[in-house]
């Protein structure tokens, strides 16, 4: 398998969160909590979500979405996310982002059942 690594901002910037998301939700990822910041004014506003699956007995791989497409880090936190998903999955960067880019859903594929 060749590994490549996604670096070109125009192609991480291609993922919405939306898509992120929906990939997430449709592989056994689990939303675990809302990442806030507070403002100057005193509020707490959402910068970001907070994404794990456990990845084996006792490991657990996070991943966190941002919160807006126009956030300054947005590329860094979509590589870190496909980093994450390719250690996790074992797939390369690029299959990945093709899942995520190309397909509105998942599917992921389920042990056929025999018939009596």
């Amino acid at each position: 398998m060749i590994r490549v690594t996604i670096k070109d901002a125009d192609a991480l910037k291609a993922i919405t969160i939306q898509q992120l998301k929906t990939y997430l939700e449709s592989t056994s990822w689990t939303k675990r909590e809302d990442i806030s910041r507070s403002l100057a004014s005193g509020e707490r506003t959402v910068v970001g979500e907070l994404w794990s699956q456990d990845t084996g007995p006792t490991k657990r791989t996070a991943i966190v979405v941002p919160g807006k497409e126009t956030f300054a880090d947005y590329t860094a936190r979509i590589s870190e996310a496909l980093m994450a998903l390719e250690r996790a999955e074992g797939r390369t960067q690029l299959e990945i982002y093709v899942d995520i880019t190309q397909k509105s859903v998942v599917i992921k594929p389920t042990k056929s059942k025999k018939k009596k």
